[in-house]
């Protein structure tokens, strides 16, 4: 039986704690009005659980940040959380590229490897695999079908990756998988 966002969620955040990451000290809320402009976007009807994960980690403390010197860390899948005021920018920019192939309509990013490449969440109510998380690679696209068939899969898969030592964090702010690991 799968867990709930909460506990999903709370499972990441003691991993990452756990493993010395920096981002269960800064992650925070994001803002109401954040996520009624996701809302808003054409043809967008977010997931339950997925806006649940936005009212708690869909934003960062900047004074935190500040004090820690901790800019944008790592939080799963290599990335960390782009922030929701950010999120409609980078959606409406996928949408100039113009190929559903690449860049499928209603597929919101909401983790950013700081480059091209997001994990993204099927916010197509119409879809068969509505809720289902991505990755978005930079010159492929979305690729090899959904990475997990939910937000809470992911995190839950997310926590065992740290928990089993199969990506580890080299900076309180950095992650990189086991098999980079300087010997």
């Amino acid at each position: 039986m799968s867990a709930s966002l909460d506990e999903a969620l709370d499972g990441l955040l003691g991993q990452l704690a756990a493993a010395g990451a920096v981002s269960p000290d800064v992650l925070a809320p994001a803002a109401p009005e954040q996520i009624a402009a996701l809302d808003a976007l054409d043809g967008v009807t977010l997931p339950d659980v997925f806006r649940a994960f936005l009212e708690r980690v869909g934003s960062y403390d900047d004074g935190r940040c500040h004090a820690l010197k901790a800019h944008e860390p790592d939080f799963a899948n290599g990335m960390f959380v782009l922030r929701a005021r950010w999120i409609p920018k980078n959606y409406e920019t996928s949408l100039h590229i113009g190929d559903p192939e690449y860049w499928p309509p209603a597929y919101i990013p909401f983790l950013w490897g700081g480059s091209g490449d997001f994990t993204v969440i099927n916010c197509d109510a119409a879809s068969p695999a509505y809720g289902a998380v991505y990755d978005l690679d930079e010159g492929l696209g979305v690729r090899n079908g959904p990475m997990d068939s939910d937000l809470v899969a992911f995190l839950e898969r997310s926590a065992r990756e740290l928990a089993e030592c199969r990506r580890f964090f080299e900076t309180p702010t950095f992650s990189m998988l086991a098999i980079h690991r300087r010997r």
